[in-house]
């Protein structure tokens, strides 16, 4: 999970589709314990995912709560009053980092983490936050911090996510896999078919498709016994496969 909120943050960018927030490479860090200043990616604004406590689900012990918290850190200069390196100051350009806020930084990544709701693969809440006063680094320069804290329902061990509401009209099949393929660690889909019912890929008789699509023109062959997985590596390593889905209700069809 802590891979997934880096993986988001880095994707994240500013309103009407702009630039990137954290546009710099190594501004996004996953981080164990409580950093210090020095400690904070030197390209800002940056973010670091701390990991905090878990808890497990009463009701449902293959799942547990954990605690993340986003440290941001932004500096703006020009600010004798270090007012502009919370608020904002002057933007030569609304779709990019510059001259922005930590107030407005963590917004964006407010915003970003609570379109996690589950129907994604992943479920988390917001649970608080903060702001830390902005502290003179000489010249007019100031760098504020801001922090949110997460409330992520995770599973206790690896768990892939399988492609769903997989169809066929004619020559074209499809699958819903948004919740597969929005994962930092999705690879591809692999689709195929096999005389017996298969339950991984390595039981297909026949690959039709592998890649990234949800879709495939393919001709139906008639009595067989169509499946769609999804794959995954969590280093993002070509060739190396860490984990496929479990066939699911959804994800095999019979011609």
């Amino acid at each position: 999970m802590a891979q997934q909120i880096k993986s988001i943050l880095e994707a994240t960018t500013w309103h009407d589709g702009g630039d990137v927030v954290f546009g710099n490479q190594g501004s996004v860090a996953c981080f164990a314990g409580t950093p210090t200043a020095d400690q904070m990616p030197e390209a800002l604004p940056g973010a670091l995912v701390l990991t905090g406590d878990y808890e497990h689900d009463d009701d449902d012990h293959s799942l547990l709560t954990q605690t993340f918290q986003v440290m941001v850190a932004v500096e703006v200069a020009g600010d004798p009053m270090g007012e502009f390196a919370v608020i904002g100051g002057s933007a030569p350009d609304l779709n990019e980092s510059g001259g922005r806020g930590s107030a407005e930084v963590s917004e964006r990544v407010r915003s970003a983490l609570q379109d996690l709701t589950g129907a994604n693969g992943a479920k988390i809440m917001l649970s608080g936050g903060g702001g830390g006063g902005a502290q003179p680094l000489g010249d007019g320069r100031h760098v504020a911090y801001a922090s949110v804290t997460l409330d992520a329902i995770c599973t206790s061990q690896l768990a892939y996510a399988a492609p769903q509401q997989f169809a066929v009209a004619g020559s074209s099949w499809t699958w819903e896999g948004a919740h597969c393929s929005d994962r930092f660690d999705f690879v591809e889909y692999v689709m195929g078919y096999a005389a017996t019912a298969p339950t991984t890929t390595a039981d297909l008789d026949a690959e039709v498709y592998r890649g990234p699509n949800a879709s495939v023109t393919a001709a139906q062959v008639a009595g067989q016994n169509y499946a769609v997985f999804a794959i995954y590596s969590a280093r993002g390593q070509a060739g190396v496969e860490e984990g496929e889905s479990a066939l699911r209700v959804g994800a095999t069809l019979t011609t």
